[in-house]
């Protein structure tokens, strides 16, 4: 998952702090960490969002 994560172009502590939260055959569940700047910050914000957010995948093969 972490090297999906490094190729995908997430920064290095993006990747330390993403997981695996749960694998076997039939489904694995990761949780991904992004940080980001906006393009257009405003006059109230000027940095960077660390956003978290988790996904399961099923297989559905026959």
């Amino acid at each position: 998952m972490r090297q999906f994560a490094r190729e995908a172009g997430l920064s290095g502590p993006d990747v330390a702090a993403s997981r695996c939260l749960s694998a076997n055959a039939e489904q694995v569940e990761v949780e991904i960490q992004l940080t980001y700047e906006p393009v257009l910050t405003g006059l109230f914000y000027n940095g960077s969002f660390t956003v978290r957010g988790s996904s399961k995948a099923e297989s559905h093969v026959g």
